[in-house]
């Protein structure tokens, strides 16, 4: 690590505390509800048809009302042929702009203009593939009403398949919950995902969706008995060698 001031390390730390401590109680959640998925009697069923599913309200709601408003959704995405009566599905449900969580009618019509390839995309197929919690964004999820977000995913392994369950992240609350943790405007000071992009910063200059240097002093908000695949740190801009220097679009 670069060496950096004291007046760096100091916020950086705190803010690191902050994000982990915000962090881990959602992965730890959406591991318990997948554990009781995985306890459920659907899940020795091979082909099962999605009515079978229709108690997961019950586990997944409580969640995304209990943490609202840092948590905007909250689903699970099926493995593709896992279902009888449909070749990939999503359930999922949002509180954003509502004031009671309701069901996303996704688009998955291969046909259409609108299609959702959610099999595609990386939060499904990092968590299924490594088989622990994944941090995706900040992204586009064009199919439930083209917003950036950050999806939290952990796998769900059933007879039927590989599945992945999820939350979506306001990038909103994230950023107001680090700029606290910070307590000031300077020094810079960003937190930036597993992409190189930042997720949120206690400067203007540094918005959500800006490439981040790897040059940039950091320091990982993930621990190792955390069991996140995706590494996020927090990064100061000015902190070391180069001052001042920003970030890139591109």
């Amino acid at each position: 690590m670069i060496e950096t001031d004291i007046t760096v390390a100091i916020p950086a730390g705190r803010a690191v505390s902050a994000v982990r401590s915000a962090m881990n109680p959602l992965l730890s959640e959406l591991r318990s509800i997948s554990g009781a998925l995985r306890r459920n009697g659907v899940a020795s069923l091979v082909a099962p048809p999605r009515s079978a599913f229709d108690f997961l309200p019950e586990l997944v709601l409580p969640f995304l009302e209990r943490r609202s408003p840092l948590v905007e959704g909250v689903g699970i995405a099926y493995s593709p042929g896992a279902l009888a009566d449909h070749s990939t599905w999503l359930d999922w449900w949002s509180c954003r702009g509502n004031d009671r969580p309701v069901h996303i009618p996704y688009d998955l019509d291969p046909r259409s203009l609108c299609f959702y390839d959610y099999a595609s995309s990386e939060w499904f197929q990092a968590s299924r593939e490594s088989g622990l919690s994944v941090a995706v964004g900040p992204y586009v999820d064009a199919g439930e009403a083209v917003v950036s977000t950050v999806r939290l995913a952990v796998p769900v392994v059933i007879a039927s398949g590989r599945h992945a369950l999820g939350c979506d992240l306001s990038l909103a609350e994230l950023e107001s919950l680090f700029v606290h943790a910070v307590a000031g405007i300077d020094p810079a000071l960003t937190l930036v995902g597993g992409g190189g992009r930042v997720l949120a910063s206690n400067s203007a200059q540094y918005a959500p969706g800006t490439r981040a240097s790897d040059a940039w002093p950091s320091w990982p908000v993930f621990a190792a008995e955390d069991r996140c695949a995706t590494v996020w740190t927090v990064r100061a801009p000015t902190g070391g060698p180069g001052r001042g220097s920003g970030g890139s679009n591109q």
